[in-house]
C-alpha cells in the first residue's frame, strides 16, 4: 500500500514527499482536465483513485476542501454493504436484527463444516 498524497506540504516541513516532485493536484495537465469537467482537483483525483481501485482517504483541515472531498465520495455510495461481518454472529450495524445474524452466522457455520 502506497500513501500518495494529493497535495504535498513546503520542503522545510514534514512532507511524504520525498522526490520533491510537487503537487499532483497542481499537475497543469489535471488542471485541464478538471477545468474541462467543472470540478476541483482534488475531487478529480479522488475519483479517478477510487474508479480504479485505490482506497482513498482523503484528508484536509480547509472547510471547503473537507466539504468538496465528501461530495466526491458521497456520490459513490450505492446503499449496498460488501462487508457485513455476519460469520461472528453480532449485527455490527444494528441493520437486520439479532435472529437474522445468528441465521446466517449458522449457515455459514454449516458451509464451512461442509468443505472441511
Amino acid at each position: 500500500m502506497a500513501l500518495i498524497p494529493l497535495q504535498q506540504l513546503p520542503h522545510d516541513t514534514q512532507s511524504t514527499n520525498t522526490h520533491e516532485c510537487g503537487s499532483v493536484v497542481d499537475d497543469p495537465d489535471v488542471k485541464a482536465i478538471a477545468d474541462k469537467l467543472g470540478k476541483d482537483p482534488a475531487a478529480l483525483l479522488i475519483s479517478w483513485a477510487v474508479q480504479r481501485g485505490t482506497a482513498v482517504l482523503p484528508k484536509s483541515v480547509t472547510p471547503s476542501r473537507i466539504e468538496s472531498n465528501f461530495q466526491a465520495l458521497n456520490k459513490l455510495d450505492r446503499n449496498q454493504r460488501y462487508n457485513f461481518p455476519f460469520r461472528w454472529g453480532i449485527d455490527v450495524f444494528g441493520e437486520v436484527g439479532a435472529e437474522e445474524t445468528e441465521r446466517r452466522a449458522e449457515e455459514h457455520a454449516a458451509k464451512q463444516r461442509e468443505g472441511a
